[in-house]
């Protein structure tokens, strides 16, 4: 496995354990989660193409009490690195 789909795994597993955390978000998000961990290892996650997202940062800012939020923070760093990072 390459060191950006290492990093990004690392980035899950973090989002993961933020949302274990949280009950507002748990099952839904952590499922989520791991779909997306699958595609990674698969090969299959689709590129961003620099417009793309995951729609993981929208679903938890519609939930979470405070822009400040460590689960809000750790996702949004998924959405970033993705973005950046799978654009083909």
């Amino acid at each position: 496995m390459d060191a950006r789909n290492t990093e990004f795994l690392g980035l899950i597993d973090r989002a993961a354990a933020v949302a274990g955390s949280d009950a507002s978000q748990g099952p839904k998000l952590l499922a989520a989660l791991e779909s997306l961990r699958g595609q990674i290892e698969s090969g299959s996650l689709e590129p961003s193409r620099g417009v793309v997202t995951l729609g993981l940062a929208r679903h938890v800012a519609d939930t979470a009490g405070s822009l400040a939020s460590p689960l809000l923070q750790a996702v949004g760093d998924l959405e970033r690195f993705y973005q950046e990072h799978y654009q083909e």
